[in-house]
């Protein structure tokens, strides 16, 4: 599939409040003062939005003792998390849940994380994002495509890594817990000429709670096997010119939880692999007027293995149990160039963007029939490399 978005937005105008104090009143307003930038995609005091925002600092993470993205999310009015049988972490907005949290818009420092793949959504690979390298996390409620398009049709989140002076060098952490948990951390950050330099290494390995079903669908008992390694590398080299590189790269490999149909195994596996490269520019024209540009392009792969029942059901005609194999890779491109104005009374934001999303190399493997689901005497290869999917 090859899907093309061409998107020209509406300005946005942002009216700044009058305000009239003495200087010492100003001083003290001004120490207390919280900035948000994904409301308007430019700088504005929290206390001044219109949107309902939600800021969470690295200060106040570390305080919660949270360790992956979702953990954060927990404590977020109005927001709840949940997770599914299919490797997918749900996030729910005011009510409103879907399987892939595709109405919201996970961004990681501006650049958009969800995947056409994943049905829009983003929460099945960065849900555990690690919080080692997070400044901060913006969560704006409420509907925000107006500027960012696509997605964010209940919600955004925007993951804010830290940079090189909120690191000022090397930084190695590692933590054990239970469920034979463990996660090595290691970041850096380093000023070096016109150079901002930061990067992040995490990985983790857990066995996951493994929960005992006295009667799962079929009618068998056992334990769950949640196991979960992940990888996840983050990198920002930024000139004092304005010109940037952001890069990331994700790898997830899941255990079975307790099965695509909720019938107990031990062989259910996802494998899960993205990365993307964004080049960018900050230039400032005057005083008044910044044109940011960037160009990006993202990579998003899967490999899932799936017993959906146990060997023997469903009787008599499965006597393998029912198997299936499925992997497709997408690729998204884009340019986008967004000019700010900037006046004492008001701000206008104006932009144009180009993305082309492409699904290639799908596969899959089962030994039912896709169309009847009649069984088969093995497992059997359904693939068609010439597929067109159509875009929506």
């Amino acid at each position: 599939m090859i899907k093309k978005i061409i998107c020209l937005s509406i300005p946005a105008i942002i009216f700044a409040n009058p305000f009239n104090a003495t200087l010492e009143d100003e001083a003290s307003w001004l120490k207390e003062e919280t900035f948000v930038i994904s409301a308007s995609r430019v700088k504005e005091n929290v206390k001044k939005t219109s949107a309902s925002v939600t800021i969470i600092d690295d200060d106040a993470i570390n305080k919660m003792g949270a360790n992956t993205l979702l953990d954060i999310l927990r404590v977020v009015p109005g927001l709840g998390v949940s997770q599914s049988n299919i490797y997918t972490d749900k996030i729910a907005i005011r009510g409103i849940e879907t399987w892939f949290s595709e109405k919201v818009l996970i961004l990681l420092d501006g650049h958009s994380l969800n995947s056409d793949l994943l049905n829009g959504g983003a929460t099945s690979t960065f849900a555990n994002f690690p919080v080692e390298q997070i400044k901060r996390v913006e969560i704006i409620r409420g509907p925000a495509s107006a500027l960012y398009g696509e997605n964010a049709f209940t919600a955004l989140i925007n993951i804010i890594t830290k940079e090189s002076q909120d690191i000022n060098g090397v930084q190695i952490s590692t933590k054990v817990g239970s469920y034979n948990t463990t996660a090595t951390n290691l970041l850096l950050g380093k000023t070096y000429q016109n150079f901002d330099i930061a990067a992040n290494i995490n990985y983790r390995d857990t066995d996951g709670y493994s929960a005992y079903v006295a009667n799962d669908v079929v009618g068998n008992s056992g334990y769950t096997n949640p196991t979960s390694k992940r990888l996840n590398t983050n990198l920002s080299l930024k000139h004092n010119n304005g010109i940037y590189v952001k890069a990331n790269y994700n790898k997830t490999e899941d255990g079975p939880r307790y099965g695509v149909a909720h019938a107990i195994n031990n062989e259910d596996k996802s494998k899960r692999e993205s990365y993307f490269v964004e080049l960018g520019n900050k230039y400032k024209i005057s005083d008044d007027y910044t044109l940011d540009s960037r160009v990006y392009r993202d990579f998003f792969q899967f490999d899932n293995t799936w017993r959906v029942f146990p060997a023997g059901f469903p009787a008599p005609v499965f006597t393998n149990g029912m198997l299936g194999y499925s992997g497709v890779d997408n690729i998204k491109s884009g340019i986008e160039m967004l000019l700010t104005v900037k006046k004492e009374n008001y701000t206008v934001v104006s932009g144009l963007s180009y993305e082309q999303q492409q699904i290639k190399h799908p596969w899959q493997k089962m030994n039912w029939n896709p169309l009847t689901g009649a069984p088969l005497a093995s497992v059997q290869d359904f693939s068609d490399p010439s597929t067109n999917f159509v875009s929506e």
